[in-house]
């Protein structure tokens, strides 16, 4: 039996290594050198010691968090060193793609605005598929651009100081790229781009100025200077994020709003849904230590997996049997789901094969197996829980051994209650980026739908509604947190926002997503931040301060109350209103 501090995943690929499929293993396999893995640690003190006893490479992202690079068998015995809390794995993630006069901007915007706030001297950070820089939209009118530095993991040649992967480009080296008159010209000089448009969408509802539609389809923060990330592998592209390169990212941009000495906000358009939806998850964790070391703000959409049927709950008593039903609708190479009960509780479980093949009864006292269902190999952890941790979590994951992908059809999953106090258990499934694929659990719940990191105490967490018909959009990730926290914290307009587009022959397209929504308001971030920190001089107006702001000042119709609720959270976003409340609280003579 391995330890409790390595994560499922890390447990049965160690284990079951040569039964995953090369996409599975390309999560964790050193690309030079597949026999070394590449492993993200929570640690106390420092790794010193071990990076000489084990050879190890060690990239610090912070006091708390490390990502290294060591050989396979050293794994185990890494994890009995004291210094090590947990290790795990990069988690694969899935981007979260699906008016003004809706989040209160009439009365704000320059110059006829009361407030004239427009994000000069504030940040926007945004980690995802990267930037069309070239766009009208993210140039000022003097034709030099509005992003001051953009980190391309995928790109060979010159990290940022102090990184070891893709190339940074500097605001020069973009203006010199721009000053080229042909697009081949320009690519030659900075040759990032955006090719799935993600990143270029999220960044023209946040911070688009509007010059490619004479001001017309213009964004929130119009004068806010822009920090890009694409994440991805370097030689790669970023069709398959992963939550290190993400950490990397979030590390990179805190560090150049140090060296800029300017408020952020950082915009996440990532989800996963594989965790325990209470904010342990180590991306979590490590957003909320690095939300303290700097004035900022994160910002991500609840997720697009409302209506997906992704998430089943129940209960169960000692004696009693439950039977979770999974539907896999198309073929595919693997499929990932975790039960989380509470450790107190003692169950098993058997899975039964739509061809009907069945698993021996599973407990803790089976930590790990793999068993051989037609075209599918069944890997299963059951182990102890985190340090600090109650929750326990059965992890399955099946795996295609053929191109035909894994079986399809109804799996079923039976639990079984030995000794029950609690009862209460939770499955997510993975994240189902094909609207025509209908695998999903056949009895869903809707409630707790939204997406990891959106469960994270520290990040606000947008939910999205359709601006015409004021309604919530069918999609959008539902709360609250598994432990009872209050998500979403509000919600935006998410469904056909006309945005920057990478299509360079209409310039703006419809956006539907809660990272529309989560757009929207890293924006007013901006906006409340140039009137707070940088107009009335008030250095504390961010984090936890700042956010509750906009809540409290969110717009709240009586037929979608009482607030909050697991649907919109506090309400609507209300720029104004938030305004008008600073401006109220901060300006008053005493």
């Amino acid at each position: 039996m391995y330890s409790n501090k390595l994560s499922p995943s890390v447990q049965l690929a160690l284990r079951y290594e040569n039964l995953l499929t090369p996409e599975s293993r390309a999560i964790f396999q050193d690309p030079v050198e597949p026999t070394k893995w590449r492993i993200i640690a929570e640690y106390i003190g420092n790794l010193e010691e071990e990076k000489q006893s084990l050879n190890l490479d060690v990239f610090y992202l912070n006091e708390n968090f490390a990502l290294i690079t060591l050989l396979k068998q050293d794994v185990p015995a890494l994890s009995d060193e004291r210094s090590i809390i947990y290790i795990s794995f990069a988690q694969e993630l899935a981007y979260i793609d699906q008016s003004f006069n809706q989040t209160c901007m009439t009365n704000v915007i320059a110059p006829i605005g009361r407030y004239k706030v427009t994000g000069k001297g504030v940040l926007v950070g945004i980690i995802d598929t990267g930037i069309d820089y070239s766009h009208p939209d993210f140039i000022m009118p003097n034709g030099k651009s509005r992003i001051r530095f953009l980190w391309d993991q995928t790109i060979v040649g010159s990290p940022p100081l102090g990184f070891r992967k893709g190339t940074e480009y500097t605001n020069e080296e973009l203006n010199m790229a721009l000053a080229q008159p042909e697009k081949e010209e320009q690519l030659a000089i900075v040759p990032s781009q955006d090719t799935i448009g993600h990143g270029t969408a999220m960044a023209g509802i946040a911070a688009g100025n509007g010059r490619g539609s004479g001001g017309r389809n213009r964004g929130m923060a119009i004068e806010s200077e822009l920090l890009i990330v694409k994440i991805g592998p370097e030689g790669g592209e970023s069709t398959r994020p992963n939550t290190r390169e993400v950490m990397l990212g979030i590390k990179y941009v805190i560090e150049k709003a140090k060296e800029l000495s300017q408020p952020l906000v950082i915009l996440l358009g990532i989800a996963t849904n594989i965790g325990g939806h209470d904010g342990a998850v180590l991306i979590e964790q490590y957003i909320a230590e690095m939300s303290l070391t700097w004035p900022c703000n994160f910002v991500v959409g609840t997720g697009n997996q409302g209506d997906k049927g992704g998430h089943a709950s129940g209960s169960i008593k000692t004696g009693e049997e439950k039977i979770i039903q999974l539907l896999i609708d198309k073929p595919k190479p693997s499929y990932q789901m975790g039960i989380w009960k509470e450790f107190i509780d003692e169950m098993g479980i058997i899975i039964e094969s739509p061809q009907g093949e069945q698993t021996e009864i599973l407990s803790i006292l089976t930590p790990n197996r793999a068993f051989f269902f037609g075209n599918t190999t069944v890997l299963v952890n059951i182990s102890e829980p985190r340090n600090n941790i109650t929750k326990q979590v059965i992890y399955i994951v099946l795996e295609a051994q053929t191109p035909e992908g894994i079986n399809i059809g109804v799996w079923n999953i039976r639990l079984r209650g030995f000794n029950v106090l609690n009862g209460s258990y939770n499955a997510w499934g993975s994240i189902n980026k094909d609207s025509s694929d209908r695998t999903r659990f056949l009895i869903a719940d809707i409630s707790t739908t939204l997406t990891i990191p959106s469960t994270t105490e520290s990040i606000t967490s947008v939910a999205a509604f359709n601006a015409n018909s004021f309604q919530l959009a069918p999609f959008s990730g539902r709360g609250y947190t598994a432990n009872g926290r209050v998500k979403p914290d509000l919600s935006a307009p998410g469904v056909n926002v006309l945005t920057a587009s990478i299509q360079r022959d209409i310039l703006y397209e419809p956006f539907s997503g809660t990272s529309a929504s989560a757009a929207f308001v890293a924006g007013a971030y901006a906006l409340l931040m140039e009137y707070g920190i940088i107009q009335l001089g008030l250095p504390y107006l961010h984090g936890e301060t700042l956010k509750s702001y906009m809540l409290a000042t969110a717009q709240r119709p009586e037929s979608y109350g009482p607030y909050p609720n697991k649907e919109w959270g506090y309400g609507r976003l209300c720029v104004e209103a938030a305004l008008n409340r600073i401006n109220e609280i901060n300006t008053s003579s005493f």
